[in-house]
């Protein structure tokens, strides 16, 4: 349901002529200006207080609004002008601040409201705290079921900014309906809607035989799913439908989460001889009722327990608390028809008896009752959890499991089906373009390929989501690659905290001063530097520009990765001149399908060229050949800008972001996006594509798309540009995207596998190796220095791997890529060692450098740590990120239903973390 877009107060005031335009816009302002404030005041309210207006004028204008607001609904558009002409002195407009509750879960139904202005949360209580249901905004609706059935509330609504309700009493309401009956069937229709999509806090809330047998009588106009393919296991799928249908007795569905489990259940019912009767379905993790008063922020194991028992068995009236008059259970309601019970696993051990007494003896009695109901409604369940190890834990019902067991169909997660993804995105296509004007018809290859190169832990629901986003931001008739943005699915590990929720963070990075100013200054740094290296002394000890690239900056970005990320490339002058190149000369050409696929291998192959010409050019010893790397780097990042949009080459190409970015995968910082806002309440996707002047992410990704900082620089574009504040600046566990249950990424592993051949080949250099050769010996030594490693590490990689994960059975690659992202911790330990030597012996050598290269007489001091401490620290860091690689073996992105790895495979960690530290022992980074 869309919003409605109600009139604002203004133009009923200029359409009747209390005012005119002027002092509606002087209004305007003054409201503005108040709310700059933190003061809110109605726009009606100042204009009466500057006496433009009378306050009886007002009210009326105001109650002229209401109804034309409240004839826009579903549920009064029916209704004759008579009838809304009478609920007229009834409305009331209720003016609400920031996060006022309107109502909570539990209380008694009084109310319609109607959102004039503003927002407002639906939500219930959850576990791990609030889980939101809708967010409901400007011409939406909500309280109307309590009004038909006198039940308590089934959710908790709160105002989430300034929020102007109208409100319409039950008593007018009642009135209303008892001279019009259209307005009860309305409501009926809206309850019927809102059941079939299984919104069970809805079936809850409806208390009446009456309401109950009018759903069914709307049931039969609801549209039917339909599980679409063309593969070999989409075929056996039919046939395991077919077969359970022309039995009798349950039915369990199992698959994982986001299968398609509810969809195969209505096939069976619909090719069933009880296709003509009712299908209703109960997901048996949301049921709960009522307001928790002793258990806030939680759940009440007993009261979860009577719920899900009323909910599938009813009750009788003083059964329960809350139970003032008689219920129905879905099983009675769907007499002859069939009842999805989801989450099966999730019924509490009691009602698990019940239903199994249910099934074994053919009745159940509800909650209070005396009398046994006979049971003539097919029972389907699903479950996406092991029923058969949880059955021998005693967390499930071996009995019930036992009468589900023998029409078991299994449904297939996504990643087994990708045969059938064009015929289901052809499907979402016309699904989601439908009535909304927009043309796409199809994929173009570039997206196709996309589609199926990933492997949706999500399945059908994921795909969905990133379909219906696609189809917002396409601009042609054919999806693009770009269209294509794979958001990310919790992981089951939430962040400790979202630190913009602290002000000093939130006015940071909404400062029209971030990002620009300390790029401003990183840029007056690099040309300094640049011009120092190419026109200032040769001798090392006499040019700073040396000790600020490889003592100062590298050190400085590699040891502040664990607090902020990849921030650093936010502020990278090369990065911001390829944005202003790429806005004001380029051709903003599409980014082409193959730097997508292989710009990370490009990414990976950049970063060992850097590495051996910063071994073969002694680049720490050599000024000019350090402003020459960084002027390569530019002119590259320049010739990119030129021809591709935003920063493509800080997206795939650059070798030291790319770095930087695997490194972030450690950090205690992310951002992140809240799932519900992005995929159900926003429409133009403006921190992706940016809003007038403010831009959108440079590096073409957004929030919501985010499950990884390796395609993160925290620039906090869309932070600023979200109108519906969804971005967090979360605080985690350093390195939780380690184990978000991901298959690894193609680049990620690329990048990060070439970073620890560097890591070797450094150590070697270390020792002094190749260190007294010069010319073409240097650049050959190294060369194949650097190239032996990169095998070495493959080679080793590829075999552990396997040795590692043998029981995923997944492919020597895919193990290979798991091990590499369980040892990315030991070797961002390496690189801040590597780093901190770097520092601490030649950051404190920077004035007297400095010194010698204005011609001052030598004599400052300079700060050296010795190399006992730099041993130490390195070795505390190399321990510490062994142990960290240890820990992380068995838990790296495993995939759904995958045993645990045992600790003895954690010996990877241990032998490199071993070569790590004999390189620092032997050598020196400098």
């Amino acid at each position: 349901m869309g919003e409605l877009q109600p009139r604002r107060l203004g133009s009923y005031l200029l359409d009747g002529q209390l005012c005119d335009q002027a002092a509606v816009e002087r209004a305007v302002a003054l409201q503005r200006d108040l709310a700059a404030q933190g003061l809110y005041r109605p726009l009606g309210q100042i204009i009466v207080e500057a006496g433009i207006l009378a306050m009886t004028d007002l009210l009326a204008v105001l109650r002229r609004q209401g109804l034309d607001l409240l004839a826009a609904t579903p549920l009064f558009q029916r209704l004759p002008p008579a009838a809304l002409a009478q609920v007229g002195p009834w409305l009331e407009h209720r003016l609400l601040p920031p996060r006022t509750v309107v109502f909570h879960e539990g209380d008694l139904g009084d109310a319609y409201c109607v959102v004039v202005s503003g927002q407002v949360r639906v939500l219930r209580r959850a576990e791990d705290g609030e889980v939101t249901l809708a967010i409901l905004g400007p011409g939406l609706g909500f309280g109307e079921i309590a009004l038909l059935t006198g039940e308590p509330r089934a959710a908790t609504v709160r105002s989430e900014t300034e929020t102007c309700l109208l409100v319409l009493p039950k008593i007018a309401f009642d009135r209303v309906a008892a001279q019009h009956p259209e307005l009860a069937a309305a409501l009926t229709r809206i309850m019927g809607d809102w059941l079939a999509q299984g919104n069970v806090h809805l079936v809850q809330a409806a208390a009446t035989e009456r309401a109950y047998q009018r759903f069914i009588a709307e049931q039969s106009e609801e549209p039917v799913a339909a599980l679409v393919g063309a593969s070999r296991v989409h075929g056996r799928l039919q046939q395991a439908v077919a077969a359970a249908a022309a039995e009798e007795g349950p039915v369990l569905i199992l698959g994982e989460t986001g299968t398609e489990k509810k969809a195969l259940a209505l096939l069976v019912h619909q090719a069933s001889r009880q296709r003509e009767q009712p299908f209703l379905v109960v997901d048996a993790a949301a049921v709960s009722i009522g307001r928790l008063q002793s258990t806030p922020g939680g759940t009440d194991p007993f009261r979860t327990e009577l719920a899900q028992a009323s909910t599938l068995f009813g009750h009788e009236a003083g059964a329960l608390p809350f139970a003032r008059s008689r219920r129905l259970g879905l099983l009675q309601v769907a007499a002859g028809g069939a009842v999805f019970v989801d989450n099966i696993d999730q019924l509490a051990a009691g009602v698990q008896q019940q239903l199994a007494d249910c099934l074994e003896s053919g009745h159940f009695t509800p909650l209070g009752g005396s009398q046994p109901v006979p049971n003539t409604a097919r029972i389907h369940a699903g479950s996406a959890a092991d029923l058969e190890a949880m059955a021998a834990a005693s967390r499930f019902d071996p009995r019930l499991l036992a009468l589900l067991a023998p029409r078991t169909l299994s449904l297939p997660p996504l990643r087994r089906r990708k045969k059938d993804i064009p015929e289901m995105v052809a499907r979402l296509l016309a699904r989601f373009t439908t009535g909304r004007g927009q043309t796409v018809t199809g994929l173009g290859r570039d997206a196709y390929e996309r589609l199926m190169d990933y492997d949706w832990p999500g399945n059908v629901e994921e795909l969905e989501v990133v379909i219906r986003r696609a189809v917002r931001l396409a601009k042609g008739p054919e999806l693009a690659a770009a269209d294509i943005l794979i958001g990310s699915l919790p992981s089951g590990q939430r962040p400790l905290c979202n630190l913009l929720r602290w002000p000093p963070v939130r006015r940071f990075f909404h400062s029209p001063l971030f990002p620009s100013v300390p790029q401003a200054l990183a840029a007056v740094t690099f040309l300094a530097i640049f011009l120092l290296g190419l026109f200032g002394s040769q001798q090392p000890d006499a040019n700073p520009a040396l000790i600020l690239v490889w003592g100062l900056w590298e050190p400085a970005v590699v040891l502040t990765i664990p607090f902020v990320a990849r921030a650093w490339c936010a502020v990278c002058p090369v990065g911001a001149g390829s944005g202003i190149i790429s806005r004001l000369a380029g051709r903003a050409l599409p980014v082409p399908p193959f730097l997508r696929r292989h710009g990370p291998l490009a990414a990976a192959v950049g970063l060992g060229a850097v590495f051996w010409v910063e071994a073969a050019a002694h680049l720490l010893a050599s000024p000019r050949a350090t402003a020459l790397l960084i002027l390569a780097m530019a002119g590259l990042a320049a010739v990119v800008a030129l021809a591709y949009p935003r920063q493509t080459w800080c997206r795939f190409l650059c070798p030291l972001g790319q770095l930087v970015g695997v490194l972030a995968s450690c950090s205690a910082v992310e951002v992140r996006a809240n799932q519900g806002i992005c995929n159900h309440d926003c429409a133009g996707h403006d921190c992706y594509l940016g809003r007038g002047s403010q831009k959108g992410c440079p590096l073409g990704e957004a929030p919501f798309a985010l499950h990884s900082n390796l395609h993160c620089i925290l620039c906090g574009n869309c932070i600023r540009v979200c109108p519906k504040g969804s971005p967090a600046v979360n605080l985690r566990l350093p390195g939780q995207e380690l184990m978000s249950g991901r298959r690894p990424e193609t680049g990620f592993v690329l990048v990060a596998a070439a970073l620890m051949a560097s890591q070797l080949f450094r150590g070697l250099a270390m020792t002094g190796l190749g260190a007294d050769l010069d010319g073409l010996g240097s650049w050959l030594v190294a060369g194949l220095g650097l190239g032996l490693c990169t095998l070495l590490v493959a080679a080793g990689l590829l075999a552990a791997g396997p040795l590692v994960f043998h029981d995923l059975d997944e492919g020597r690659r895919l193990a290979a890529g798991r091990l590499v992202t369980s040892l990315v911790p030991l070797a961002a330990a390496f690189e801040m060692g590597f780093h901190l030597e770097r520092l601490l012996a030649m950051a404190g050598r920077l004035p007297s450098v400095a010194a010698r290269s204005l011609g001052w007489p030598p004599g400052l001091p300079e700060l050296v740590a010795g190399p006992v401490l730099v041993h130490v620290l390195q070795l505390g860091l190399v321990g510490a990120g062994a142990l960290a690689a240890a820990l992380l073996i068995p838990r790296t992105g495993l995939p759904p239903g995958a045993g645990p790895v045992p600790a003895r495979s954690r010996w990877p960690a241990w032998l490199l973390g071993a070569a790590y530290a004999a390189c620092f022992l032997l050598g020196s980074s400098y």
